[in-house]
């Protein structure tokens, strides 16, 4: 059992929670409540969390040696010996195999797509998460992909306005944890922060911010009706994440932020509902 628990951790499957943008184009299209889509939306799911995860045992394995130094990470399962490389890499080909095998239920350019986003975080975690700004891109077309693989498996046409609204929505997450590192009393930082100022970061995070909104405010334009009343609960959402991070040093784990902030959560849950009742309710 001690075992198993450790490969759980070693998989981090609190983070799959980012691979819920695929039902996003099945949501604004209507689609969201259709059985057969809906299940292969979940399969979908499924393979991209189990790449996911793959890449995550990979980024552990190879960075096992430095891990054992630094005061927090030597407690991870590859750097504690509590797994040992063997076990990861064996771990880390079952993920892959068991993608694979998701993927022969789903459309070929979704296998296709899974697959860029496979060699995509290679590269982004043996290079691009060293180089500046790229490495903040990078992350943001992480979320991309996801909201692209959605539409594929669906067979829709998502609007340009929401893809880009995602995009600058991951830059805003992105380098709002950059912000956070970079104020971090943490000895031990990634080394691409010595390249960053946080005047620079700080501006990455604000424009990102207003292009994400403004992008989803001609969204709910386009639709007509009264969609675009959302738009005070999504720009709530923004600045109260905005102000947190600025004021009070969070966003070094976003995904905790927003699922632990009280504000967040209610203005998200209104929205959920706002939202549900203008797409399916006649």
């Amino acid at each position: 059992m001690p075992l198993i628990r450790a490969l759980v951790r070693l998989s981090r499957p609190h983070h799959w929670i980012k691979n819920l943008l695929l039902f996003a184009p099945a949501f604004f299209s209507g689609k969201i409540f259709s059985i057969e889509w809906l299940a292969l939306l979940c399969v979908g799911f499924i393979a991209f969390c189990l790449v996911a995860s793959a890449v995550y045992v990979m980024n552990d394995y190879f960075d096992r040696e430095k891990d054992r130094l630094h005061p927090k990470k030597r407690f991870r399962p590859l750097a504690s010996g509590t797994v040992s490389p063997r076990q990861a890499l064996v771990l880390a080909g079952a993920l892959l195999l068991l993608s694979i095998v998701a993927c022969v239920f789903l459309p070929i350019e979704f296998s296709a797509l899974l697959s860029v986003y496979f060699i995509a975080n290679i590269v982004y975690s043996t290079w691009a998460k060293h180089a500046v700004i790229l490495d903040v891109l990078a992350v943001a077309l992480m979320y991309f992909l996801r909201v692209l693989g959605g539409a594929m498996i669906i067979h829709v046409e998502i609007s340009a306005w929401i893809f880009i609204t995602v995009f600058f929505g991951a830059v805003f997450l992105a380098s709002g944890k950059r912000f956070a590192e970079l104020r971090s009393t943490n000895l031990d930082k990634r080394p691409v922060l010595s390249e960053y100022i946080e005047d620079t970061v700080r501006m990455m995070f604000l424009v990102s911010m207003g292009a994400s909104l403004l992008a989803y405010s001609l969204y709910t334009v386009d639709r007509e009706g009264v969609y675009f009343y959302s738009i005070v609960l999504v720009t709530y959402s923004y600045f109260r994440y905005a102000h947190l991070v600025l004021a009070h040093g969070g966003g070094e784990e976003p995904e905790s932020l927003l699922l632990h902030d009280t504000g967040i959560a209610v203005a998200g849950i209104l929205w959920l509902t706002f939202s549900l009742g203008v797409y399916y309710l006649p």
